[in-house]
């Protein structure tokens, strides 16, 4: 498996420095995935982009937080049951319970 280099300010491409240095002010650190991502400029912009365009959506912030939190389950149960377990996606959701979310 490949172990990839996880940035600071000091060790990413100047490009990508600026951009961890404004998820910094705005978190109050740098959050891993940033750090990876940070290899690459553009792939870093691109995906700090796509958060700012999220927020701007019509969507409120706890709807927001569902979403990310929801896609954050999926991909991980999807990747977990695809390459680990081998068993369908079907089947592992036919046996959960899905309750709604009450506002």
């Amino acid at each position: 498996m490949s172990e990839f280099e996880v940035h600071s300010k000091e060790t990413a491409p100047t490009e990508s420095a600026q951009h961890l240095a404004t998820a910094e002010k705005a978190y109050g650190f740098i959050p891993n995935l940033l750090g990876v991502m940070a290899e690459s400029p553009a792939t870093l912009g691109a995906y700090l982009s796509m958060g700012q365009q999220f927020e701007q959506s019509f969507f409120s912030a706890v709807e927001r937080q569902i979403i990310m939190l929801t896609t954050s389950r999926f991909k991980t149960l999807s990747n977990y049951v695809n390459h680990v377990a081998g068993t369908p996606l079907d089947d592992v959701f036919a046996t959960q319970a899905w309750v709604p979310i009450v506002d």
